[in-house]
């Protein structure tokens, strides 16, 4: 019991030592006209064709 109270603490503590706010950000240059990136991106029945997440198998 005192080791589960030890971690809990240890848990607590790392959790407040810990930044409270994180950022990430990523960017593509894509060599297209704008309109055209619009059309894509606006219809969700054109979302297979951008999407990475379109070609990675369930489960």
């Amino acid at each position: 019991m005192r080791k589960a109270a030890t971690l809990a603490v240890l848990y607590v503590v790392g959790g407040m030592l810990l930044p409270s706010e994180q950022h990430v950000e990523r960017s593509i240059v894509v060599n297209t006209d704008p309109a055209e990136v619009f059309s894509l991106v606006n219809d969700y029945r054109e979302f297979n064709k951008w999407s990475p997440w379109a070609t990675v198998a369930p489960g």
